[in-house]
């Protein structure tokens, strides 16, 4: 019986050709190499062209790609653009009725039905996009892409020839329609045309009533105040990219479903706000701010919190703000803090300063022990840089008794001081913690004949496959027994990490 070869097999060519993929919030220099790739096997072979063809289409990083399909299924042709504020060839419609009847508006709908995301410059010279609403106008407002789910708005606002920017060209927007779940506006900010860019926020309000994720780098009372929150009732998806103030943020609570919210905050704010429907919340900016804004605000069903900040000056700093996490949110499930001590802050073009002097140094029991009180955490990433902390054997079982529900743990801080935990210590986390993932440690030592005399689990640890730990100090007289001795034990306690992920950096 003839076997059939995999590449005739879709499901196999798609993951393989998966592998090519560029989506277009990606920024890797290869992009045009791998959709260069995709377009010469999709002409390659027949078995190729469907899953190419998916995968090529599915993110475009502009609407070129369609006007120039449009053009060679002779619907539309491309013409000298005349106008005064820019140059080039642009396509326009070649028929003037219900453009479903061409025979070729098949193919072009094949094609269009590929894509889910794309990215588009509303604020180009008129002409450059006029197309798209020209053709909504032949359909009667059916949508051109009816899969479209994303849409990226990006450039900048152009300017015409008397240097003001030109809020005329919207016509790109026409692509946008009810199926449109995700709006990204990258547009570089123009703080002096607010009109055209809440002109812009009015065309997305009218056409994607339904959506559900918005990204911005404008603060919500730029997008057009009270438009954002009345004509997004469903939206449960927010990240802002701009420095908050309290007016903003009382605008953001007033969004009925707000579940995931990504901000920057700037400024004290102590006004309690109530977020009722937030389970996730991604908070970055001044220490003070961020500590403030968490101990007035109230997030009951908050389970997912991730912290970002660059001044906190010492550990008591630190310990506090982890103090008020544990108080106000018991129930959170996934905390992430990454925290930079003030004083290894360096401009990249400070480059004549002279080093930063040591960081903050103390113990990980005084700054984590607020959080031994969450006892439903499953994720836990703590990265302190510029911190160094002395951690021992009884601060891992500490935590391993503490968070048994533990399914990831990444901790990230310097072990220059002492003391350090004993590798020994991990048979805590394989007797405590029988659904952990993922394990990162900062440093550990091998202490001599402590390896042999450790009691061991009762049985090795299933589900552990990735261990971490990139600094390792050997104390004994033979470094090489130790080695040997540390990765049978790893083997015994945690035989998935040894066998397919276990990473560990040694010292002597």
């Amino acid at each position: 019986m003839a076997t059939q070869p995999w590449y005739t097999i879709e499901d196999i060519a798609y993951q393989v050709f998966e592998h090519l993929h560029v989506d277009i919030e990606s920024a890797q220099s290869d992009a045009p190499h791998c959709r260069q790739a995709l377009a010469r096997l999709a002409r390659s072979c027949r078995a190729f062209a469907h899953p190419a063809l998916t995968v090529l289409w599915r993110s475009l990083p502009r609407d070129r790609p369609l006007t120039e399909l449009l053009c060679t299924l002779e619907m539309a042709e491309a013409v000298d653009l005349k106008d005064r504020s820019a140059s080039g060839r642009v396509a326009v419609l070649r028929i003037q009725q219900d453009i479903r009847a061409h025979p070729q508006w098949k193919k072009f709908s094949q094609y269009a039905a590929y894509v889910r995301k794309i990215s588009l410059y509303p604020f180009r010279p008129f002409a450059r996009s006029a197309i798209w609403q020209d053709l909504a106008t032949l359909m009667d407002g059916a949508p051109a892409l009816p899969r479209l789910t994303s849409v990226f708005l990006i450039g900048r606002f152009a300017r015409t020839h008397s240097s003001a920017p030109s809020s005329l060209n919207l016509g790109c927007l026409a692509l946008i329609h009810s199926s449109v779940r995700e709006v990204r506006l990258q547009l570089s900010p123009w703080a002096q045309d607010q009109d055209a860019l809440q002109r812009l926020m009015s065309r997305i309000f009218t056409s994607a009533p339904d959506l559900e994720s918005l990204r911005s780098v404008y603060s919500p009372e730029s997008l057009g105040h009270p438009g954002l929150l009345t004509h997004f009732p469903h939206v449960h998806h927010v990240t802002i990219d701009v420095e908050l103030h309290s007016g903003d943020l009382r605008n953001l609570a007033r969004l009925p479903a707000l579940r995931h919210l990504s901000i920057f905050l700037s400024s004290l704010s102590s006004e309690r706000l109530a977020f009722p429907s937030v389970t996730h919340l991604c908070v970055r900016g001044l220490w003070e701010s961020i500590s403030d804004s968490l101990e007035s605000a109230h997030i009951p069903q908050l389970r997912s919190l991730s912290i970002s900040t660059e001044d906190a000056q010492s550990l008591t700093d630190t310990s506090r703000l982890l103090h008020i996490i544990a108080t106000a949110y018991a129930t959170l499930e996934r905390l992430s803090i990454d925290i930079h001590a003030y004083d290894h802050i360096v401009l990249l073009e400070d480059v004549n300063l002279p080093p930063p002097e040591p960081g903050p140094a103390g113990r990980l029991a005084d700054v984590t022990r607020p959080l031994l009180s969450l006892r439903a955490l499953r994720n836990l990433s703590l990265r302190f840089e510029g911190y160094d902390l002395g951690y021992t054997s009884d601060d891992v079982q500490a935590f391993a008794e503490a968070w048994t529900r533990l399914e990831e743990i990444r901790l990230d801080f310097g072990v220059a001081i002492e003391p350090r935990a004993g590798i020994e210590s991990l048979v805590h986390i394989a007797r405590n913690c029988p659904r952990l993932r993922v394990l990162g440690l900062p440093g550990t030592d091998v202490v001599e004949d402590t390896l042999t005399s450790v009691g061991a689990a009762t049985t090795p640890h299933a589900t552990l496959c990735e261990l971490v730990i990139p600094h390792v100090v050997f104390r004994g007289t033979d470094e090489a027994r130790l080695s040997a001795e540390m990765w049978e034990f790893i083997a015994r306690q945690f035989p998935n990490a040894a066998r397919l992920c276990a990473r560990i950096g040694t010292q002597t």
